[in-house]
């Protein structure tokens, strides 16, 4: 039986001037990239270093995948869950907090996840990792299902148990934190077609602990499938959800499909009806590169409250 964990919340009202400032926001602004990928002999440590010029530069996020392609057949070795402590308390220690994905890989598309119990006893595993560091992790994508954790494409039929791993994550997460699902369709399967209502905000029900991410933002008129058919009724879903649950995500597209959605005027207009709270700064270079060209990002830079120069993915 799923035991859920509610947590006493006192609310309390605060009035803030506008500023015209950059600066670190913790859990909001764009967010650097690292991988731990064996697959791509991508295995060293978290460099201190780096992080911590992200974090003079104006970054207070780090988006961490760590791809557990060698434990697709086994339980998670304690050396991986060493690792895992590691570079949580790299994060932490550099002063960034930390976006969370598990995926058993880094495509191509139809590359192999792992059986669903499998996932479950990972998730038992990882479990006492994240309640430990829940100071430094700021919410966990999803993960897990399919090609780089993003739900689709999975070659065990992972997301028939899309509901029974949404609920593991919430029981193994610390109560305070939050899950992402990377589209609109599958927390409205899961919970329904109402988003949230203030007083269901930050109650502990497992609704307001799902928020999303879109690693297709702006990609093209459905974001590559981000959206159905409905396009507006799913973003306004989003619109009214997103005021209490994160919004993630990055650009991933540049081509002809994407040139009437990826110009200044609509990616202030859809990162501020979306309530997006963080953004990838280093993918896609061509559209980031192309909001620097139009004369916005200062303002998507400030708004999240993140400066967020871009640097090299190391």
């Amino acid at each position: 039986m799923l035991t859920l964990l509610l947590f006493p919340v006192t609310l309390a009202a605060a009035a803030y001037q506008p500023t015209e400032e950059n600066f670190p926001n913790p859990e909001r602004g764009f967010y650097v990239q690292q991988a731990y990928n064996p697959e791509h002999g991508q295995t060293k440590p978290l460099d201190p270093v780096w992080l911590r010029r992200a974090r003079e530069e104006g970054v207070s996020l780090l988006r961490m995948y760590w791809v557990l392609s060698e434990f697709r057949d086994r339980p998670l070795s304690p050396v991986m869950i060493d690792r895992i402590r590691a570079d949580f308390a790299t994060a932490r220690s550099s002063g960034v907090k930390v976006i969370g994905r598990f995926a058993y890989n880094f495509g191509p598309t139809g590359a192999p996840d792992a059986p669903f119990d499998l996932v479950l006893t990972h998730l038992d595993q990882l479990g006492p990792v994240l309640r430990e560091n829940s100071d430094v992790l700021a919410f966990l994508e999803a993960g897990f299902i399919g090609t780089w954790g993003e739900w689709h494409d999975s070659t065990n039929g992972l997301l028939d148990h899309s509901r029974e791993i949404v609920e593991k994550i919430l029981t193994v997460l610390p109560p305070d934190r939050m899950l992402a699902l990377r589209y609109p369709r599958h927390k409205t399967a899961l919970y329904g077609p109402e988003p949230l209502t203030a007083e269901e905000a930050f109650s502990g029900i497992p609704k307001a602990r799902v928020g999303a991410h879109n690693d297709c933002f702006l990609a093209s008129r459905t974001d590559w499938g981000t959206w159905t058919k409905n396009v507006t009724a799913e973003k306004a879903f989003y619109h009214q959800d997103n005021l209490f649950v994160p919004q993630g995500g990055e650009t991933c597209n540049f081509k002809e499909d994407a040139q009437p959605f990826v110009g200044c005027e609509n990616a202030l207009k859809e990162l501020a009806y979306q309530h997006f709270n963080t953004l990838n700064s280093g993918y896609h270079k061509e559209v980031l590169d192309s909001w620097t060209t139009g004369g916005c990002m200062s303002e998507i830079q400030r708004r999240p409250g993140s400066q967020a120069k871009r640097l090299v993915f190391r």
